[in-house]
């Protein structure tokens, strides 16, 4: 990791996430909750996990506090809720295999 990423992590956090959520969380307004023909489809599948890996690469990477990433966002958050609560989702997370990485590399 080079000794660019933690000014590159916070400029993402600071600047990139604000910039692109807006934009999705109107999306997600517009469609239903939904971002694309206000219905589940992949997509809402693919921001879930996107946000999830920021949420980890934030907290693994020690900026602590700052992996609440949608909650200023509340379509989103809602869509987020949406997901994980679906029952084939929910099953997934009890039966998965525990995460192994405990430090960023």
């Amino acid at each position: 990791m080079g000794d660019n990423f933690p000014a590159a992590l916070d400029k993402f956090i600071d600047e990139t996430i604000p910039e692109y959520f807006a934009k999705y969380e109107a999306q997600v307004e517009k469609n239903g909750g939904f971002f694309v023909g206000g219905k589940l489809s992949w997509v809402d599948f693919f921001f879930v996990t996107v946000v999830e890996y920021i949420k980890w690469l934030i907290v693994y990477s020690g900026k602590k506090g700052k992996e609440e990433i949608i909650a200023a966002y509340p379509n989103l958050t809602a869509l987020n809720e949406k997901v994980f609560n679906l029952e084939g989702v929910k099953k997934w997370i009890q039966e998965r295999p525990e995460e192994t990485i405990t430090e960023f590399p």
